[in-house]
């Protein structure tokens, strides 16, 4: 049984390739007809985590950014998750009223599926930092605007197969999900700052009473 499981996720991984380089077809197949699709989304997100890490880590002195020793770890693995995690609530809460067919757990595995480019081309990158010069670093810039155009076109070409839109219409639900998403962190802003406040008020009161009961 957990043998037939494995199986059938290691299946799904390697078809993960095949979705990146026909999303369409590759995306409705991962929905419909492939096994395991939850835990290999998984998978590639935790492998996600790791080539992020590594790139901030272990890239080349030449074209570092910041301080390897300086950056957190637990900060970048929660960059990933945190991203993934609100995109994914936020897009099935917009999609339910353009009547998207995807359930969030469609879109979470299409959002993970689709930063498999990620993992293709960061290892190379990082191997390839510590041979370029500084004046072949062009190259670097290059393969990193490649991997986010290949990340947002997987997860648009994803999310219209797996919801049944248009393309159009993925892209219209996409910018309101990420409107919604500045919304939403604007509105945690502000009760953050009026928790502040409150606390800060109480705070005063307690020490002003205590001043005159002494």
């Amino acid at each position: 049984m957990i043998k037939t499981k494995l199986k059938d996720m290691f299946s799904t991984l390697l078809y993960g390739f095949h979705a990146c380089i026909h999303p369409f077809e590759g995306f409705y197949n991962i929905k419909h007809f492939r096994k395991q699709n939850l835990p290999a989304a998984v998978v590639i997100l935790l492998a996600t985590m790791v080539v992020i890490i590594l790139k901030m880590q272990a890239t080349g002195f030449l074209f570092q950014v910041g301080n390897p020793e300086r950056n957190n770890v637990l900060l970048q693995v929660v960059a990933v998750l945190v991203p993934v995690g609100v995109w994914s609530v936020v897009n099935w809460s917009v999609t339910t009223l353009f009547e998207g067919k995807a359930t969030m757990r469609n879109i979470f595995i299409t959002t993970c599926f689709s930063l498999l480019p990620m993992v293709i081309l960061y290892i190379p990158q990082v191997i390839l930092s510590h041979f370029f010069t500084e004046e072949e670093g062009s190259f670097m810039m290059i393969i990193d605007a490649l991997v986010i155009i290949w990340v947002v076109w997987l997860l648009l070409a994803g999310l219209a197969s797996v919801q049944d839109y248009t393309m159009v219409k993925t892209i219209v639900t996409s910018v309101v999900t990420i409107l919604a998403i500045i919304a939403l962190i604007f509105l945690l802003a502000v009760f953050y700052s009026a928790i502040q406040q409150l606390v800060s008020f109480f705070s005063t009161v307690f020490n002003e009473l205590t001043y005159w009961i002494r």
